[in-house]
């Protein structure tokens, strides 16, 4: 299957898989930006979207999930530690250079609020609660809608701390 994939389609994929290139590892909308080498988030996540979208590159994805011996259980055991704000963020690097000396910071966050969201959308795509009625009557019961209370509150604490 994954001979009808664009270069730059396995590119993405391989980019989403990449667990030494934290920046793209998991993260649909970096991993298009690096593929398809644009800057603008917004078209990235929305392509990125779509290219998960396709068939042939969800194919490709089971394949290599197969190949190296990935669940469904281990993938939305990683997705659910995302959603809930566990696991490693970003971690961002700042070199002062002082005289002949460089200091060297290393700040790891959690999760952004971004990757939580997007993780309880996949969640929500994988067990196929989309379905609009379904959704509605079981809201209130879901786990869904305590994750998100529960990121909203992690939000509004945010807000009121000042960091966002």
């Amino acid at each position: 299957m994954s001979r009808q994939l664009t270069i730059k389609e396995r590119e993405f994929v391989h980019n989403l898989l990449d667990k030494d290139n934290q920046k793209t590892y998991a993260n649909q909308t970096r991993s298009y930006m690096k593929a398809y080498d644009t800057d603008n988030y917004g078209v990235a996540a929305t392509e990125a979207s779509r290219n998960l979208d396709k068939p042939k590159i969800r194919e490709y994805l089971e394949e290599l999930y197969e190949k190296n011996n990935v669940s469904i259980q281990d993938r939305v055991q990683i997705l659910s530690t995302i959603a809930h704000g566990h696991g490693k963020g970003e971690t961002t690097t700042y070199r002062v250079r002082e005289g002949k000396e460089e200091l060297e910071t290393r700040i790891e966050t959690s999760p952004s609020f971004t990757d939580r969201i997007k993780a309880v959308d996949v969640l929500t795509k994988v067990k196929g609660d989309y379905d609009k009625v379904r959704v509605m009557a079981d809201v209130a019961k879901s786990e869904y809608a305590r994750l998100c209370r529960d990121i909203l509150k992690d939000v509004r604490l945010d807000v009121k701390r000042g960091k966002r």
